[in-house]
């Protein structure tokens, strides 16, 4: 059997890095990385439909799922950012500056704020103290994106997604293999070594897992706990029927 041409779009990560310098290939097909922002992504992957397989924002997913549901998602859960918009001709930015909102939950740093501007401030002043503490609360590391597959390339080849499920982890794993390297540091971080000794004291050693093991299993749930309540996902939705049935029984990868 032929193997299959699939195209894949990602950010550039470290736990997705390996597939696109085929460290970690994909079982049964050939894979092409393109390697694009998030916002990008998103926009082609909903508008057009351009990819085989993306990175998906998954309050979208969750919402085309409720429609026409044009595409399968997989239990990989690469965290990234969401995108929000505003009128035509300004930026959020701009906006915050001049006072017509009082305040920007964003994923990228308003420029007024990296520019030192007075009128712009966190509102949590130290940020990993306050995030530390809800997870110490909550056991919830957000989840953000999932890995979507375009509908029709999924029904032709359903093994596909548990394919890209075990790609996926390989590359996650190898991106893990270098961090308590102490001989020579791998990354340009200076306390490397001991900021991953910190997490895993607060999250455990398996903090950054992909499949429906019990950690994330909560945090889906809570998810769409949210999204019912805004209306965006149906009653009775549990995180098992947000994803491919030929990847449920990937419980703790």
């Amino acid at each position: 059997m032929a193997r299959l041409a699939i195209t894949l779009a990602c950010g550039d990560y470290d736990r997705t890095r390996a597939l696109a310098d085929g460290r970690a290939g994909v079982e049964g097909a050939d894979l092409t990385v393109l390697t694009l922002s998030p916002e990008e992504i998103f926009f082609r992957m909903v508008r057009f439909g351009e990819f085989d397989v993306a990175e998906l924002s998954l309050s979208t997913y969750v919402l085309t799922a409720q429609q026409d549901a044009p595409f399968a998602a997989i239990p990989a859960l690469p965290e990234g950012v969401e995108v929000t918009g505003c009128p035509e001709g300004r930026t959020l930015s701009e906006m915050l500056v001049a006072g017509e909102i009082d305040a920007l939950y964003t994923p990228r740093v308003p420029r007024p704020f990296l520019e030192g501007d007075p009128r712009v401030r966190r509102l949590f002043p130290d940020v990993r103290a306050a995030e530390e503490s809800y997870y110490r609360r909550t056991r919830i590391f957000p989840i953000m994106h999932v890995v979507a597959i375009r509908r029709e390339v999924y029904e032709r080849s359903r093994w596909l997604a548990s394919s890209l499920v075990k790609a996926f982890a390989h590359a996650r794993d190898l991106a893990f293999s270098g961090l308590g390297e102490t001989a020579a540091l791998p990354y340009v971080l200076p306390w490397v070594y001991e900021e991953i000794g910190r997490v895993q004291a607060l999250m455990g050693d398996n903090y950054w897992s992909y499949g429906l093991n019990p950690a994330n299993r909560k945090v889906l749930s809570t998810f769409l706990r949210y999204a019912r309540e805004q209306g965006l996902a149906q009653d009775g939705t549990g995180p098992e029927d947000l994803f491919a049935p030929e990847t449920r029984e990937e419980l703790a990868i």
